[in-house]
């Protein structure tokens, strides 16, 4: 009996103890979520299985890349592959610089594009992963 009435006073004082929910309480919660400024927030996933599926290779290892759909050298992409998707995304009207649609591109090219679209408020093309590690087709997608 006395272990009964221990009990029942132990789950009296956590009901006691817990805190009542008003509805002051949630005015402290924010409703709008915050927009991650460090790349690492989401292009992390992304780089690392572009290394996976690529490896490391420097845009500088292919200059030219005629296919815009990027379907030959391991899916890695040009200039104006990266711009397309963009365009496609943002409804812009992006195009590379004259003479380099058919380079190809790089994490740097990508991030700093991405920077444009977002009217230069993201810094992502500064970054730790704007480096020239050639991006393929699934990454830019």
């Amino acid at each position: 009996m006395k272990k009964f009435v221990g009990i029942l006073l132990l789950i009296c004082l956590v009901f006691v103890g817990c805190p009542v929910v008003t509805q002051d309480d949630t005015a402290a919660i924010p409703t709008t979520p915050v927009e991650p400024t460090d790349p690492a927030f989401w292009f992390i996933e992304i780089y690392e299985k572009l290394i996976e599926r690529v490896g490391v290779v420097s845009s500088d290892g292919y200059p030219d890349i005629t296919d815009p759909s990027g379907i030959d050298m391991a899916q890695i992409v040009n200039t104006q592959y990266v711009c397309n998707a963009i365009n496609a995304k943002w409804e812009t009207s992006y195009t590379p610089v004259s003479g380099t649609a058919t380079q190809a591109a790089n994490c740097e090219y990508l991030l700093k594009l991405i920077d444009k679209a977002n009217s230069n408020k993201t810094t992502f093309g500064s970054g730790s992963y704007a480096t020239t590690q050639a991006v393929d087709r699934t990454a830019v997608d």
